[in-house]
């Protein structure tokens, strides 16, 4: 019986080598809600980003309680960045002009608060994998600096903004060697039990 309690916790061992690590990190901006987002300027957050040789394999955005003082039809626009600036850098940008980073990187989201009242406070999430852009953000990020830009034509107060990245290791996919070793270790306690019988 220790004989087949032993083969089973190499096959676990063996199946956990197969199986993908998954990781999580999460990145908040230097200044957490970015000012509340001026509608006076434009804001670039670069993100350093260590983990070059991992896949990401999911991502979302993050922004709570974002909120307009009035309803109007200015919009907040926000884009994927290849290459920003690392930190959080703005610029000036009149009121009401259009998207800062039209044609820049990829386009997230256009949003404009429907309320426009604090009692409204809505949270936003934009999960990159459902918008078709986990391929882009890897590619972005393969040179170890990726980020967002934001583009607020009206003053959005909010609590904090957030990235979420989910990361696999690139071999999903038992190398030859993973599976002669699960088949011979079920093939030894198929004989073993076939023997004490």
């Amino acid at each position: 019986m220790k004989k087949i309690v032993l083969l089973v916790i190499v096959l676990m061992i063996t199946m956990g080598a197969v199986a993908a690590n998954a990781a999580v990190y999460t990145f908040t901006p230097p200044d957490k809600d970015l000012g509340d987002l001026d509608h006076t300027k434009y804001y670039k957050w670069g993100i350093n980003w260590t983990h070059t040789s991992e896949t990401i394999t999911g991502a979302t955005l993050k922004i709570f309680n974002i909120y307009d003082w009035q309803h109007e039809v200015d919009s907040l626009y926000i884009h994927l960045l290849d290459n920003p600036p690392l930190g959080l850098t703005t610029g000036n940008d009149a009121d009401g002009s259009p998207d800062h980073f039209f044609g820049v990187g990829k386009w997230i989201s256009t949003w404009s608060d429907p309320y426009g009242d604090p009692s409204h406070k809505a949270n936003l999430t934009y999960d990159l994998g459902s918008l078709g852009l986990l391929p882009s953000l890897q590619t972005y990020a393969s040179n170890g600096l990726f980020g967002f830009g934001f583009d607020p034509d009206c003053h959005y107060y909010n609590d904090s903004i957030q990235v979420c990245i989910t990361t696999g290791s690139t071999p999903t996919v038992p190398e030859p060697g993973m599976l002669s070793m699960l088949g011979l270790g079920l093939s030894g306690i198929a004989l073993y039990l076939r023997r004490k019988k």
